[in-house]
């Protein structure tokens, strides 16, 4: 498996690419935009062309022993279309890296079942966005959720890639991993906002001619300054979970609310709490 194609040359599949390359594969892949095919260009990654159906990005599909996927969830079928009427090798391996999990399961499948793919998940990113901001080394030691399709040598093939990778890589089942990454990620960055939308209460700060905020406002509020779009994408494949979590969220601000105006609220207890379960969590 030697000849990678990526679909989508943004952080993480810019990212990848160097990766690989530093690891001896050969890569290719495609883009949206000139400027970024002309900045892959001008850093060694050549292979790479405008992702439109045409006989040269065809072509670099059809020589890919592994194609991986890293588009927003919202692009996956029409990329799955793509490669359903392809003319592929016959033991390509398909995998993604797309945030949730559910949706792109249930079309690979149901609908494009005959493509030979499992799921992934890479937990690595910023809220910085494009191929200028990849680096080399982003994905060491990060966790990867693998999500198992129905074809057994693909999942081995795609555990495996990660791997080598130096990756931490976790079998989850498709709704469990969207339900975990509603609380972990997905839920957290509407919060975020929640945090920034808040100040519109407080104009005042807003224009003022230095910097008001301590670094709790800067922490909380840096997923906020995430790409738009591919949020709407995430968010949207992840409605129900979301919204699930959004519910309980209210429920635990309601109690603490009510417990802080009847002064029964144990601030240390939730201060000390929470420190335990993020210790717990990022295993620091």
């Amino acid at each position: 498996m030697k000849q990678v194609f990526i679909w989508g040359m943004g952080l993480l599949g810019t990212s990848i690419a160097y990766d690989l390359k530093n690891s001896g594969y050969r890569v290719s892949g495609c883009v949206r935009s000139q400027n970024n095919l002309e900045f892959l260009q001008s850093v060694g990654l050549a292979d790479i062309v405008i992702a439109e159906p045409s006989p040269q990005l065809l072509q670099l599909l059809e020589e890919a022993d592994l194609i991986l996927l890293a588009v927003p969830v919202s692009a996956t079928r029409e990329v799955f279309s793509v490669l359903k009427t392809s003319n592929l090798k016959v033991d390509v391996i398909i995998t993604d890296m797309g945030s949730t999990k559910a949706e792109v399961m249930r079309l690979a499948a149901d609908e494009f079942a005959e493509l030979r793919f499992a799921g992934s998940h890479p937990m690595a990113g910023s809220e910085l966005s494009g191929p200028q901001h990849a680096r080399a080394g982003l994905f060491e030691g990060v966790t990867v959720y693998v999500t198992p399709g129905h074809y057994a040598d693909v999942n081995r093939a795609v555990l495996s890639f990660w791997h080598e990778l130096g990756c931490r890589v976790i079998e989850l089942d498709a709704l469990k991993h969207d339900r975990q990454l509603a609380y972990l990620s997905h839920g957290l960055h509407l919060l975020s906002c929640a945090a920034v939308h808040m100040i519109k209460d407080i104009p005042e700060v807003i224009d003022c001619d230095y910097s008001p905020a301590a670094g709790s406002f800067r922490d909380i509020s840096r997923v906020s300054a995430s790409n738009p779009s591919l949020w709407k994408s995430i968010i949207d494949s992840n409605k129900t979970q979301i919204a699930a979590y959004l519910e309980r969220l209210e429920q635990l601000i309601a109690q603490w609310k009510r417990q802080l105006r009847e002064d029964t609220l144990d601030i240390e207890k939730i201060f000390l709490e929470a420190g335990e379960l993020r210790r717990r969590i990022l295993k620091k």
